[in-house]
């Protein structure tokens, strides 16, 4: 367990997320309303200060070693993109709809050469989103970019209703255009390779 990096709107802060009450104890109160913690990380305690109770899902933000606090839940994802920017990187997972195929291809017994989804997660070094507004509609685009320094871009994501625009959905639906663009690269490498 660790400090993470997130991308705050103005600056990158660390930051740990309390996913347990075990990761946490209550050492003494301070002065009113000003609580002492100690915060579980690999063998050590590190103390930080809390203003309102601590919960399961709030943040210990790290600025320097005498500078650690408490930060709600909600406060925290109003001032941070969410997840951490190492998160962001690491946790690819293909769309759904190529896993569905990829089953479905192995029950009906199809046995020939493909393209897997998992050998293109493999490959992929970063992915970044990008919202823009084009001819007054809002919409994102994914870049997925490969080992080797490729990158791919595949249609935006838009949304018909501004009020419904969500960036998660934004996100899935914008990876799943730039996953799919792969797809075909992919295939055009492998139907011309000897």
């Amino acid at each position: 367990m660790k400090f993470k990096e997130y991308q705050g709107k103005a600056i990158i802060r660390k930051a740990f997320e309390i996913t347990s009450r075990e990761q946490f104890i209550v050492e003494h109160q301070i002065i009113d309303d000003t609580y002492r913690f100690g915060l579980k990380l690999d063998g050590k305690v590190i103390e930080f200060v809390a203003h309102e109770p601590v919960n399961v899902g709030d943040f210990v933000v790290y600025l320097n070693e005498s500078d650690i606090y408490h930060c709600s839940r909600k406060v925290f994802l109003e001032r941070n993109d969410y997840p951490a920017i190492e998160d962001k990187k690491h946790k690819v997972e293909a769309p759904k709809r190529s896993v569905v195929i990829q089953d479905m291809m192995k029950k009906l017994g199809c046995d020939g050469a493909f393209i897997s989804s998992q050998s293109i997660i493999d490959r992929i070094e970063d992915v970044d989103f990008q919202t823009i507004e084009l001819a007054g509609q809002k919409m994102m685009y994914c870049g997925i970019r490969m080992k080797g320094g490729f990158v791919v871009t595949g249609k935006p994501s838009v949304c018909i209703s501004p009020e419904n625009w969500r960036d998660e959905i934004g996100q899935k639906i914008s990876f799943e255009n730039a996953f799919q663009e792969i797809y075909k690269l992919e295939a055009y490498r492998f139907m011309t390779s000897e």
